[in-house]
Formats: C-alpha cells, structure tokens, sequence
C-alpha cells in the first residue's frame, strides 16, 4: 500500500462534490469551510498522476450540500444545494472543458420551467440516455421534496 501526499487545498472544505474527469483530473468544487461560515464557489483541478492542481472557474452560485456527476460527453453537471444562509439553490449548473484559458467554464444549465424547486441535499443519477434525474432533496427543514425532475443537457 503506498499514499502520495498532494498537499493542502486551501480553504478546507466539507459537503463539496468531488468528480473525476476523462483526462484523468479530479473536479472539485463548491462546499462549506471548516468553520461552517462560508460556502464556497470555487473550483479545483487536480492532477493526481502528477501531484498538483490549479484552480478553475468559480460556479455562477456558492452551494454546499450538492450533488454532481460526469456526464457522458465529458462535462460536469452540479445540482441543488444551500447558500450559507441555508437556503436551498434553484437549478443546476454545468462545466464544459476548454475555454480561454484551458480550465473550463460554468454556465447556468437550461430552467427547466416550473417543474424545478430549490432543493439542497438532491441526489443526481445520470441515466443511460445522457439525461440526468434530480431526485428529492429539501426545499426548507419542514419541508422534503418529492418531485423527480429530468434535466436534458
């Protein structure tokens, strides 16, 4: 058994998403710092072959307690969550790789009209036609979700 130590990512971070990517790099992004008093936007590559990481564009909206999954054209997907007033995000946002830079770029996925609530602690499954299904979630501390949305990116 061996470990390679990468180093610190700075802030620390709890309830972020985690994704790993065709090329290799692992996507982290968004979350809750150690002291609870921020949510994050920001985004991380990291190369773990080589032991070192970059940062990459900050989502559209700091979220923590999200969901995320690697879609089946390599970008990423990231649905739901709380702000740090914990109140729950509307909508989901995706990365495409590329862009100016070479990191990507987020952009606010299309409202799927009234059939979308603002959840936080959602579950998203990638299904086999490409499409992802948003299960559940909370809307606020009284109140779960029950609804399944289909988001078609």
């Amino acid at each position: 058994d061996a470990r390679t130590d990468l180093g610190d990512l700075e802030p620390a971070r709890s309830d972020h998403v985690a994704v790993g990517l065709p090329d290799g790099l692992v996507m982290v992004a968004s979350g809750l710092t150690g002291t609870g008093t921020e949510v994050l936007a920001d985004t991380w590559l990291i190369d773990p072959s080589e032991g070192t990481w970059q940062r990459g564009p900050d989502l559209g909206t700091a979220r923590a307690f999200a969901d995320a999954r690697l879609l089946s054209d390599g970008r990423v997907v990231v649905c739901g969550g709380e702000t740090v007033s914990a109140e729950p995000v509307l909508g989901c946002e995706v990365w495409s790789a590329g862009g100016a830079n070479g990191l990507g770029a987020w952009a606010p996925a299309p409202d799927p009209g009234g059939a979308w609530t603002a959840r936080t602690g959602a579950r998203v499954a990638l299904l086999d036609s490409g499409e992802v299904l948003v299960v559940g979630g909370q809307a606020s501390a009284d109140d779960l979700v029950t609804d399944l949305v289909v988001y078609r990116p």
